[in-house]
């Protein structure tokens, strides 16, 4: 296998894993502080 492609597939599969832990993490914390500013997030809606 070309070092470029295991590279580009190496970057690609780990991209995709910091974006899904960055959702989950992020809607973990939006559904745990909506409670706390639901006052905030309407003023910003």
């Amino acid at each position: 296998m070309d070092v470029q492609v295991m590279t580009d597939r190496i970057f690609e599969l780990t991209c995709r894993a910091v974006r899904t832990a960055s959702k989950v993490f992020f809607s973990a914390a939006n559904q745990r502080s909506t409670w706390l500013s639901h006052d905030a997030e309407v003023g910003v809606k």
